[in-house]
């Protein structure tokens, strides 16, 4: 039996948050001493509690198909140790359909972090991929209120089982795992492109509508400081995590996402250059297009001052006619303490 419990969290929306309140709760009837420390802004790992009779946790949102990049340089500053057993729980894009509950997949979003560790000289006794309800509004539209509860009553009754046995002393690895370990091989080229590419590119799809009041709350909540101020707009940097947090907390609905437009156009351009112009594939992809998708995003990010034509990308966007997506019972200020 262990004596505490640590939890490290990274939670854009509150869907991992959740998860590990599930397994505080559990561990806590047990008489397990538990801690959730969000990873967001620590400067310095403590391990002083961490010994022989520590089980760690690792849970964490899936994006691209892997760890978010915080998570990630956050295990590679992790202290070395031996004799510590860890588990990891990711949360993943799932989906009800008519009554079918639809998986998200984790490609290397649960193996990576894993390998990392196991360098490190930790244990792994437990890995959990959760398919709590998706929260990436800015391409896919969210689950209704029903699907979403139905998603989460089926969470919570495999959390219970997985803490139940790993805070047993057992060790727990969800069959779906090697089931779908195929897939997530498969799609590791597509992770590497989010790491080196995608992610930078996603972080210039959000923009703040003409309704947008500047009250900073998306500034102040970003758990990488990617937002700033410029010419009393919002701007996102490169390092944003596309974790959806700014938003889904926006009170006036005032974030929308720019990236089906971005898609077409960048779809559309490339086909002719393909097509009648007769550049090179691979210089197209992997050279013109960031190129012209920058100076797409500064065009859009000086054209949006104007209001008729912040409006006319504001109605065009799915996502204003979408609902937002908080996780049940977590407010803005339990992200950072929960």
């Amino acid at each position: 039996m262990y004596k505490n419990l640590i939890i490290y969290l990274f939670s854009g929306t509150g869907n991992s948050l959740t998860a590990s309140r599930w397994i505080s709760e559990n561990a806590n009837t047990k008489g397990v001493e538990t801690e959730i420390i969000p990873i967001e802004g620590i400067k310095e790992i403590k391990t002083d509690n961490i010994n022989s009779n520590t089980l760690l946790g690792f849970c964490f949102a899936t994006h691209g198909f892997c760890a978010p990049w915080i998570m990630i340089k956050f295990l590679f500053r992790f202290p070395k140790t031996v004799n510590t057993n860890i588990f990891l729980l990711n949360t993943r894009g799932g989906f009800k359909f008519f009554k079918f509950h639809i998986p998200g997949l984790s490609g290397t979003a649960l193996f990576l972090p894993m390998l990392i560790l196991r360098l490190k000289g930790y244990r792994t006794v437990g890995l959990l991929p959760l398919d709590m309800p998706h929260s990436w509004i800015s391409f896919f539209p969210p689950n209704n209120s029903k699907a979403t509860n139905s998603i989460i009553v089926n969470c919570k009754k495999l959390v219970d089982k997985f803490s139940s046995k790993i805070l047993s002393g057992n060790k727990f690895f969800r069959p779906q795992i090697w089931f779908t370990l195929l897939i997530d091989i498969s799609i590791i080229p597509i992770t590497i492109l989010y790491l080196i590419f995608a992610r930078f590119m996603l972080a210039k799809t959000l923009y703040s509508s003409y309704n947008c009041n500047s009250c900073r709350l998306c500034e102040k909540n970003c758990p990488v400081n990617a937002i700033k101020v410029i010419d009393n707009r919002m701007f996102w940097k490169y390092n944003c995590e596309s974790c959806m947090r700014c938003l889904d907390i926006c009170p006036q609905k005032a974030i929308q996402s720019n990236l089906t437009r971005i898609s077409i156009i960048h779809y559309f351009l490339f086909y002719f250059l393909l097509l009648y112009v007769y550049i090179n594939e691979y210089v197209v992809n992997w050279i013109l297009a960031p190129i012209v998708f920058l100076i797409l995003y500064w065009l859009l990010f000086w054209a949006l001052r104007f209001k008729p034509f912040n409006m006319f990308i504001t109605y065009t966007s799915m996502s204003k006619y979408w609902r937002r997506y908080i996780a049940s019972g977590v407010k803005i200020k339990d992200f950072k303490k929960p």
